[in-house]
């Protein structure tokens, strides 16, 4: 008769999120200048190699109007509207159409917040609204929580295959310094606001995606430069 064992189940093709110097850097600075529980977006390319698993980069990182407390993000309508209104009039000026692949909007398929001083370990919330992002119809999505520590753990969730993916490894194309640390000081100042409650709305996210997974692996290069850790 066969029987069940401990099973250890090995799954091909682990995805690796690459981010670029200048979206780290940029949420870096979103994390270090904010006391509060700050949100963004991440604009993500997707590429899958047969045989060699997949890969995502983050290219560029968005910050939304949003109302905070130490331990709540609330996106506003009115600072969701003007970030995709934004994108997709500057990629209308350079000709990409919304059935482009490079059309950014399409394109936002990563969320990113910090969680200030505390571990970064995701809270039941934070899981539940994972299941927002799927019913726009996005096969995957990402997500990735941060503290002043230095800590980041990222998740993928690969929707049509019903796959949840922790631990993915994440590595730093080329390191650089941020040239825009005074201008996000200042667009944080515009944008971000404190809430003196600790209800909180659900997220609205944008129509195509939804991803979970978490992880933390420290890139040494970074991490001598930056103190992002591993966790």
């Amino acid at each position: 008769m066969l029987t069940p064992h401990a099973a250890k189940p090995i799954v091909h093709g682990v995805p690796t999120i690459f981010f670029t110097p200048t979206a780290l850097e940029d949420m870096w600075s979103y994390i270090d200048l904010s006391h509060l529980e700050i949100g963004w977006y991440g604009l993500v390319t997707h590429r899958s190699v047969l045989g060699k698993g997949q890969s995502f980069t983050i290219e560029e990182v968005y910050l939304a109007e949003q109302q905070c407390h130490s331990t709540t993000t609330e996106l506003t309508p009115k600072g969701q509207a003007e970030l995709y209104s934004r994108l997709m009039t500057e990629d209308a000026e350079k000709g990409i159409k919304p059935e482009d692949p490079d059309y950014r909007v399409n394109r936002l398929r990563s969320w990113f917040h910090s969680h200030v001083s505390m571990g970064v370990s995701p809270s039941g919330q934070d899981d539940d609204e994972f299941l927002n992002f799927h019913k726009g119809g996005s096969s995957y999505f990402i997500r990735g929580i941060c503290n002043k520590r230095g800590e980041m753990q990222l998740s993928v969730f690969f929707y049509t295959a019903n796959l949840w993916v922790t631990d993915c490894p994440w590595k730093v194309l080329t390191p650089s310094n941020n040239p825009r640390r005074d201008a996000i000081e200042k667009e944080i100042k515009e944008k971000v606001t404190h809430l003196s409650y600790t209800s909180r709305t659900p997220v609205t996210y944008p129509p195509y995606g939804g991803g979970a997974q978490h992880y933390a692996q420290q890139d040494a290069d970074w991490a001598g430069r930056f103190g992002w850790q591993g966790g």
